[in-house]
């Protein structure tokens, strides 16, 4: 057996997306079932591509015909092939393209090929992978691609199906591997490409039905691997893919519905590692891919690869659903593992494997027999920060830690959400579980049984129990909400990022669980209350944050200190000195502090006031026409606070708003005049009747003289 060269360069590439955008994705795409689920991954790798048509840069089309392989004059694809030196680039217009022999394509050079060419002379040249496809056909009778030697090539954008390896040798032990593309020591980048319905062999094992690596450090980038077939005869290795010593990276691709074996036994139904094959797959979905006896998502045997921001959702096998793990030391970060079925480990199997998973959602999986969540035997994985929650099925444990002979397995659990299950752990005897920061639940998301079985369980000193909380498990969201009890309640693991990348801690401590709560800050921060005042007198203020949605607790903080409600949004002041006075009060929450100011005036208040309690008029009752009178208003208490005000009615002749008035009538009768006196305490009045009469005659005597005439 040859091992890998020394010199072999390993390529990474991270991901920025979070794991839980393209799983919810996912989850609304599943809802239309999961054959429509895959015709839309096949479409999401399908995206328009310029480029640029270089110097050393060959044209193709199914029909080409030239040997200048131009753009004007393109050539056939093998033509093309034979005349492309190191660093040539190969345009290949939209169309299917077959051949004969034992691939349609053989890759020896470090060319780039470029599927999705529009055929037209254009400039620059137009590339659309959904608009103009371009497939390599095998027509169900050799390999698709065939890629050997210390090159460096790229295949970009190509439709690589109905490639079929029987009889062509290639894998371990002489097996036939992979109908779609076979890399042997080559880093090749295979970008873009719907790698779709290939097998390994009909007759005998089959290794790899879409890919296969060996001794590869190979860039499998932005791919669709689907309904790929390592074996339909007996013993299948790696439905989607396989890499054997191939320290490969796999960042963004979508490996759904592959299958490593539809006769007897299959390993690895999307991916199989083997064999010292450490790669880095990062930003992958895998959905849907069953294997009949082990890893039905992934089976990674003998390999310490890294995975990260990977989706690995309704896969199914006998033994681990979602993984399989054999004597494998792998690194795993930010992983969702969800709704994936098998009889022991519905989401992982742990074999001889001291794996170490940070970041982890283990959700809604199933086993028929134990191990809902994760299966572990002879092993001592190392989980920190990882949320198990609501796997069901078989004895109902969601962890089961078992042992095979003398080799008995140890699990170190930190930060642990452990929820919704029978049993949450269940450790057989002379296995030991070590748990710290353990949130158990509660209600509808309670254990029946926290932990059982006859082995060792430390359960450590920080156990919770409470609602997690979660923002949508049933559209397999497990973030945590603001209310959640696993919120400041772990402990520090070392583990600086949370699922999504975000920083831990965030607020007052480390969160339980693979979700760090992203607190909601407080922007802004108003106070409202009086702007005048006078000494003496308490003034209520209150400080009210924005958005109101801001997380939990705010803590305020008032300057000067108030005379009561320090900490509190609402307080009091009381002030016994004049003049202007500014309050301030600092918000603060786990996203930010804010601050804002506030301005009153305080004078001296006015003096006491001593309210009228009644009002008389005195003056004559009876009087003549044209005669003026006078009438005066007596207030009482006689110290009543002045000023005050007097208004008569009617309108006096004399006096009004004072206290004497005059009046004069020029007709007679009965008349009634009254007075409302007001002070700042109050209102009283009055009124007062005189009877105006026509003053009397006067009469003139003179004296009689009687003259006697004669």
């Amino acid at each position: 057996m040859t091992n890998r060269p020394n010199d072999q360069r390993k390529c990474t590439i991270k991901v920025k997306e979070s794991t839980y955008v393209r799983f919810q994705r996912l989850c609304a795409a599943l809802g239309v079932g999961l054959l429509a689920l895959a015709g839309l991954l096949l479409l999401l790798s399908l995206q328009p591509t310029p480029a640029l048509a270089d110097p050393g840069t060959l044209f193709v089309k199914p029909d080409g015909t030239g040997t200048a392989c131009t753009q004007d004059n393109p050539c056939s694809l093998q033509t093309a092939l034979t005349q492309a030196a190191d660093g040539d680039t190969i345009y290949v217009a939209t169309g299917t393209y077959t051949g004969t022999g034992a691939a349609v394509i053989t890759v020896t050079k470090s060319i780039t090929l470029y599927g999705g060419w529009d055929g037209t002379t254009a400039t620059p040249v137009v590339r659309d992978l959904e608009t103009y496809p371009t497939t390599l056909d095998g027509e169900n009778a050799r390999r698709v691609v065939y890629i050997s030697g210390n090159i460096i090539p790229t295949v970009d954008g190509f439709i690589i199906t109905r490639g079929d390896a029987t009889g062509l040798g290639g894998g371990p032990y002489g097996r036939d591997a992979s109908g779609g593309v076979y890399i042997f020591q080559a880093e090749a980048v295979i970008r873009n490409c719907k790698i779709y319905t290939n097998t390994g062999s009909t007759v005998g094992p089959g290794n790899g039905g879409g890919l296969y690596l060996y001794q590869s450090n190979a860039l499998l980038e932005g791919n669709t691997v689907q309904g790929n077939i390592a074996s339909t005869a007996t013993w299948g290795s790696g439905g989607g893919l396989l890499l054997w010593y191939s320290d490969a990276t796999l960042e963004g691709n979508i490996i759904v519905t592959n299958t490593a074996s539809t006769a007897s036994s299959g390993y690895g139904g999307g991916v199989y590692l083997y064999h010292q094959s450490d790669a880095t797959l990062e930003g992958n979905t895998i959905v849907g891919n069953s294997a009949n006896t082990r890893g039905g998502g992934l089976y990674l045997d003998n390999c310490k690869p890294v995975l990260e921001g990977n989706a690995i959702v309704n896969n199914t096998s006998n033994q681990g659903g979602g993984l399989y793990f054999t004597n494998s030391d792998a690194t795993l970060d930010g992983n969702t593992i969800i709704s994936n079925t098998s009889n022991q480990g519905g989401g992982l199997y742990f074999n001889y494997s001291d794996a170490t998973l940070t970041n982890t959602v283990v959700a809604d999986n199933r086993a028929n027999n134990a191990g809902s969540g994760l299966y572990v035997r002879s092993a001592s994985p190392r989980l920190l920060h990882t949320t198990i929650a609501r796997n069901t099925g078989g004895d109902g444990s969601g962890v089961h830690v078992s042992h095979w002979g003398s080799v008995y397995s140890t699990v170190v659990l930190s930060n642990t959400i452990l929820v919704s299950h029978s049993v949450g752990i269940t450790v057989t005897a002379g296995d030991t579980a070590i748990l710290e920061a353990t949130l158990w639940g509660s209600g509808a998301w309670a254990n029946t049984t926290d932990w059982g079985g006859d082995g060792t369980i430390v359960t450590g000193t920080v156990n919770v129990w409470g609602d997690p909380a979660f923002v949508n498990p049933d559209a397999g969201d497990y973030h945590l909400t603001a209310v959640s009890a696993a919120i400041d309640r772990g402990v520090d693991a070392g583990v600086t990022t949370d699922i999504d990348g975000d920083q831990r801690p965030l607020c007052m401590g480390y969160d339980i669980g693979a979700d760090e709560f992203v607190p909601i800050p407080v922007d802004s921060v108003g106070i409202t209350g009086p702007t005048t005042g006078t000494t003496g007198t308490a003034y209520v203020f209150t400080a009210t944050v924005a958005p109101p949605t801001a997380t939990l607790p705010i803590t305020y903080t008032w300057t000067p200190e108030p005379g009561a409600g320090q900490t509190s949004p609402v307080v009091t002041y009381t002030w016994m000195v004049t003049g202007t006075k500014v309050i301030t009060v600092t918000a603060e929450n786990c996203g930010g502090v804010v601050s804002d100011t506030h301005v009153i005036t305080i004078s001296a208040p006015p003096p006491p006031c001593y309210a009228l309690t009644d009002v008389d008029i005195t003056g004559p009752v009876t009087g003549t026409t044209g005669t003026a009178y006078v009438f005066t208003a007596t207030v009482a208490p006689p110290t009543a606070t002045l000023p005050i005000t007097y208004t008569w009615s009617p309108e006096p002749d004399a006096g009004q708003s004072n206290p004497v008035v005059t009046y004069t009538w020029t007709t007679t009768g009965t008349k009634a005049i009254s007075v409302t006196a007001e002070n700042c305490g109050g209102v009283v009045s009055d009124t007062h009747t005189i009877i105006i009469a026509t003053p009397p005659s006067t009469y003139i005597y003179l004296p009689l003289v009687v003259k006697d005439y004669p």
